[in-house]
């Protein structure tokens, strides 16, 4: 993944609930999380209870049965174990296309307001 981003920095890593939590309050502002669905203390989808998840994310994992449920969780995309390099860059790819888009728009808003109510 390094030689494919290497601008980007991972901030931190976490193998438990417990440990996602306290990562996420200490790195509140990131641009993507990879999360693994299992943890050494149960679904990572108990540390986004109760949180407004406005965060990208692409999860990890070897099982299928939780695909839908990971799109209550601001999913972007969903990677199988054994993760395959390639599947995984076209994910955060995704994301950092997703990411451009937005750029884009916010800077033309007001342009496309515009242009859309001369349209209608």
């Amino acid at each position: 993944m390094a030689r494919n981003f290497p601008d980007w920095k991972i901030l931190d890593t976490a193998q438990s609930i417990k440990e996602f939590k306290s990562a996420w309050i200490n790195f509140p502002n990131v641009d993507l999380i990879l999360c693994d669905i299992h943890l050494a203390d149960g679904l990572s989808f108990q540390a986004f209870q109760d949180r407004k998840i406005e965060i990208p994310v692409i999860f990890i994992t070897a099982y299928d049965e939780y695909a839908l449920q990971s799109f209550d969780h601001n999913c972007i995309d969903y990677v199988l174990k054994p993760i395959d390099e390639s599947r995984l860059v076209r994910a955060v790819r995704k994301h950092s296309s997703s990411k451009l888009l937005q750029s884009i728009q916010s800077s033309y808003q007001g342009f496309l307001a515009n242009y859309v109510q001369k349209i209608l």
